[in-house]
């Protein structure tokens, strides 16, 4: 009877382990078969986040390389001051090879007539160093123009008349001048220029022996005459345009005021035949008076710091001669005042300096 106790307490017993033992291997046999999916997640959760971060990261970095790279261009200067942007393909000891923008073709320039380049310029952005206008006359806050130039006076009005019986008469012939101007670039289109003026004429002698000859008949006069003088400082604004359809052409206009000298001739007329002698004379005055100068200008490029200029200019003022003789070489007589205008278009050829 033992044993049947015995056994059915060990059936019991081992109904209840199997029943322990299955009840504990389902939680178990669970997480086994769960494990896979909780290795994944930590996987993912300990690599792919970084990974991902560290994808898009070189993603929108190669992107904006590539960006970068298609939007990044050269620039060149050329000696005559213009700048345009390309893509410089390659260079060698004599030439720059480019393109230009959506062009393929490829382009030569001689690397002497280049001033400066940049590569890799960023077209949003010019290079300061760079920043200049591509006018013939350079432009750019503080550039100073050094300008030397000379022509022909036209006179016109009063100045040029030869009629004797006006005292305004100034029988002026055409003349000649000089001009040193100096130019301080104050902004890119405007500056401030100073100048030196010079300009001479000479008194038409034929045409005034002629005059006096008329009413003494068979007599024939000579003169011995010195010349119109006009000198001085004049100072002003200047005004400067490119002309963007020329490379390496500008006009620039200037408008000037001045106190300069003013020097009337001395008219010396004389006849000394059939016994008799005859003459006139007029003495030589100096003063000072206010007087315009302006005009317009050409310029053209010739290199990077020399251009040739051509102009044309106008100048104007109205002098008063007090106390001029009438008297005689030599002698005193009477005293009168003459009053004078002066007016002359004048034409100039003519070279600019930069100096940077």
């Amino acid at each position: 009877m033992n044993i049947p106790v015995f056994t059915s307490r060990l059936r019991l017993e081992n109904s209840k382990k199997s029943r322990f033992i299955a009840n504990s291997a389902i939680p178990l046999l669970t997480l086994l078969q769960r494990q896979p999916d909780i290795a994944k997640t930590r996987f993912l959760s300990i690599f792919t986040a970084p990974m991902l971060r560290y994808i898009k990261i070189v993603f929108f970095l190669s992107l904006w390389l590539c960006v970068y790279n298609a939007s990044a261009q050269d620039m060149i200067q050329t000696t005559r001051g213009t700048k345009f942007r390309c893509k410089i393909i390659r260079e060698d000891s004599v030439s720059f090879y480019y393109t230009l923008p959506h062009q393929s073709t490829p382009l030569v320039i001689n690397k002497a007539d280049v001033h400066r380049y940049m590569r890799n310029l960023s077209p949003l952005r010019d290079s300061p160093a760079l920043s200049s206008s591509s006018s013939t006359v350079p432009a750019g806050r503080g550039l100073l123009l050094l300008n030397v130039s000379g022509g022909f006076a036209n006179p016109l009005g009063d100045f040029a008349s030869t009629n004797v019986s006006n005292p305004g008469s100034g029988l002026a012939k055409t003349g000649h001048f000089f001009q040193l101007s100096v130019i301080l670039k104050l902004s890119k289109y405007i500056g401030v220029s100073l100048a030196y003026h010079y300009q001479f004429h000479d008194v038409d002698q034929d045409l005034l022996n002629k005059q006096f000859a008329n009413p003494y008949n068979g007599l024939t006069f000579s003169s011995d005459n010195t010349n119109w003088k006009i000198r001085g400082f004049f100072g002003g604004l200047y005004f400067t345009v490119p002309i963007k359809t020329i490379e390496g052409l500008s006009v620039f206009a200037n408008a000037m005021v001045g106190l300069p000298t003013y020097v009337s001739p001395e008219l010396i007329i004389n006849s000394s035949q059939n016994g008799g002698m005859y003459l006139f004379y007029r003495g030589s005055s100096s003063t000072t008076a206010i007087a315009y100068l302006g005009g317009a200008c050409l310029a053209y490029k010739l290199y990077r710091s020399l251009s040739v200029t051509l102009s044309a200019n106008y100048l104007r003022g109205t002098p008063t001669f007090d106390n001029v003789n009438l008297g005689g070489p030599g002698a005193l007589g009477p005293l009168v005042v003459i009053k004078n205008k002066v007016q002359s278009l004048n034409a100039q050829l003519g070279l600019s300096f930069t100096i940077e």
